[in-house]
């Protein structure tokens, strides 16, 4: 805006243009003027992202090489041995445990069922018939199905470890590398490793199973350690065979320190088996676990580096595991001290 003298000489002279407004004068340019420096939230909300970016990252890289397809499809339409050794798996698993499970559980209980229902007439009465349902249930997991389930996993355990001595085969042809150069575990160390190997596995099941019962947490908690827990089994016998020289504490501490990797492997195994009944989910596992196992040859862990947040670089995914197994141990070697003649 003008001044008042301008404005009154331009009323008195209107050829007069009045003079442009003054401008505040300006400071000479500096050569060497700081730039202005990111607030300390500001970088520190970068740092946030950029480890929140790795994690997602590290857990899709997981889940990808557990759908790795096209990898499957590769091996079994090249691979004859590799093809008959999987379709022989599939085919135990199919009708020894989930051909006679079904039969079971939608055919003989159902016609059970329907056989005493004329004959209820009272609720005491309809009480009666579901708990000898249910008995009769728990009667045949405790006398079939865990019997069959061990015998099945010893006989997939031959088939397993044949399916991953084919395809580190098929592997070292492509990647040589590979070949470990370490020194093997002896026969008795073998032994003894793989009893705590059967062991820990089987008391992590254990921690698994009560899980389910917390409330809120429960059921992600449950989720979690039985994806750790498929991803684990998948890779052990990958490094009992690449890397013989690792005992059963090496493999673990290997595994723990790639957790998030692991989890994100073990994910949609883990979803993909929620969708059975229980006593369904075992055989569908033993029949979907040849096929991890091939995809779980071809992948290779990656490790989480984060700059901020404060996650811990191993998690002790067996703590639980590890005691409840050294428990046991200890009672073994009790008992054993105590029946050995003195």
């Amino acid at each position: 805006p003008h001044s008042f003298p301008s404005l009154l000489l331009s009323a008195m002279h209107p050829n007069l243009s009045p003079p442009p407004p003054l401008s505040p004068p300006s400071s000479p340019p500096s050569s060497s003027s700081p730039s202005p420096s990111p607030s300390p939230t500001a970088s520190t909300l970068s740092l946030v992202l950029e480890d929140l970016k790795a994690i997602a990252s590290c857990w899709f890289i997981g889940l990808s090489d557990a759908c790795q397809m096209s990898v499957l499809y590769e091996v079994l339409q090249k691979d004859a041995k590799m093809g008959r050794l999987v379709a022989k798996c599939v085919l135990l698993n199919l009708g020894i445990f989930v051909g006679i499970n079904v039969i079971v559980n939608y055919v003989l209980m159902p016609f059970f069922t329907y056989w005493l229902q004329p004959s209820v007439t009272t609720p005491n009465q309809q009480l009666l018939v579901d708990g000898i349902s249910v008995f009769i249930s728990v009667l045949f997991n405790l006398l079939f199905n865990i019997p069959v389930y061990v015998a099945t996993l010893i006989g997939n355990s031959k088939y397993y470890q044949s399916i991953g001595l084919r395809m580190e085969r098929i592997i070292q042809r492509k990647t040589p590398q590979m070949k470990s150069s370490g020194v093997s575990l002896s026969q008795l160390d073998r032994y003894v490793d793989k009893i705590y190997g059967i062991l820990l596995v089987t008391s992590l099941s254990l921690v698994i199973n009560p899980l389910s019962f917390v409330p809120f947490l429960g059921l992600p908690l449950s989720l979690l350690y039985t994806s750790w827990l498929y991803s684990f089994y998948c890779f052990d016998y990958k490094w009992t065979i690449i890397h013989p020289e690792l005992n059963m504490r090496d493999r673990v501490f290997l595994f723990e320190s790639h957790w998030v990797y692991f989890l994100g492997f073990g994910t949609p195994y883990t979803l993909l088996l929620q969708t059975f009944p229980f006593t369904v989910q075992l055989g569908v596992y033993a029949v979907l676990f040849p096929f991890y196992l091939i995809m779980a040859q071809t992948s290779r862990p990656r490790s989480l580096t984060l700059k901020y947040i404060p996650l811990p670089r191993t998690v002790a995914v067996f703590h639980e595991a590890k005691y409840l197994s050294h428990k046991v141990l200890f009672i073994l070697r009790r008992c054993l001290s105590q029946s050995s003649p003195s």
